[in-house]
């Protein structure tokens, strides 16, 4: 029971944050490069695994944990190495996204 909601409460970090990853690349104009659609097209797929595998329960426990700790370590990371990515959060976290012309702003 323990090993559920522990991976229940990973699943809700995961999805939490590679959400932010696509809102903040989908979002800002500068941020539209080949490197971060990369990053994108990663954060979307970790998106859908963290969603999927809280569903499918006849799952492994280990299995889960090494999709989750892949899912959850990606924007960790970005969050580390990338100023633009700090920048962007605190924009969308702070909800100034949603001004006008906030799609302008220099992140980099």
């Amino acid at each position: 029971m323990l090993i559920y909601i522990v991976l229940s409460s990973i699943f809700v970090f995961t999805v939490a944050l590679n959400l932010l990853v696509i809102i903040s690349i989908s979002h800002f104009k500068q941020l539209h490069t080949p490197t971060n659609l990369l990053l994108l097209s990663l954060a979307a797929s970790d998106f859908f695994v963290g969603q999927d595998t809280l569903f499918n329960a006849s799952s492994a426990a280990f299995i889960m944990c090494l999709f989750y700790f892949n899912s959850c370590l990606n924007p960790l990371i970005y969050a580390l190495f990338y100023p633009w990515f700090r920048k962007s959060m605190k924009l969308i976290v702070t909800l100034k996204i949603l001004q006008p012309g906030s799609r302008e702003k220099n992140l980099l």
